[in-house]
């Protein structure tokens, strides 16, 4: 991201993370997401990015 707190689609991030698949699982987005969030809660660690309904994640400052 350029820019903290823009919007990224989860098709663009899908397409950055899973260049290799060729049908888009945009559900594999919310786990690695929430997989990312749980180990950073276990370390005390404030992840900072936020899901924007119907948009995507923004990551936060």
């Amino acid at each position: 991201m350029r820019n903290r707190n823009e919007v990224c689609s989860k098709l663009d991030l899908h397409a950055c993370l899973f260049y290799h698949e060729s049908e888009p699982d945009l559900h594999r987005i919310d786990v690695v997401v929430s997989r990312l969030r749980h180990k950073a809660r276990q370390q005390g660690i404030h992840l900072p990015v936020r899901a924007i309904f119907g948009k995507g994640l923004a990551f936060i400052s």
